[in-house]
């Protein structure tokens, strides 16, 4: 939470996973605190990306999740 608040910080990078707390706690502060976010978590998407969508626009800043779509894409 220290670093998803912290003044000196512009985009926070979550990688611990789940749909629930820390996860979900962190990436609502980082955006709250008007910090770009990128993400793979799929799970924290999938239940909350609605809701961490809609409080980026209001913030005006980017909530990144290519990273976890990617992982589905295939070459062939």
């Amino acid at each position: 939470m220290a670093l998803a608040q912290d003044p000196s910080i512009d985009v926070f990078v979550e990688l611990m996973g789940g749909a629930g707390d820390p996860a979900k706690r962190a990436v609502e502060s980082a955006l709250a605190a008007g910090k770009a976010v990128v993400t793979a978590n799929k799970a924290l998407l999938a239940r909350h990306g609605q809701k961490l969508a809609a409080l980026a626009e209001r913030r005006q800043v980017a909530l990144n999740f290519e990273a976890s779509v990617c992982a589905g894409i295939s070459h062939r």
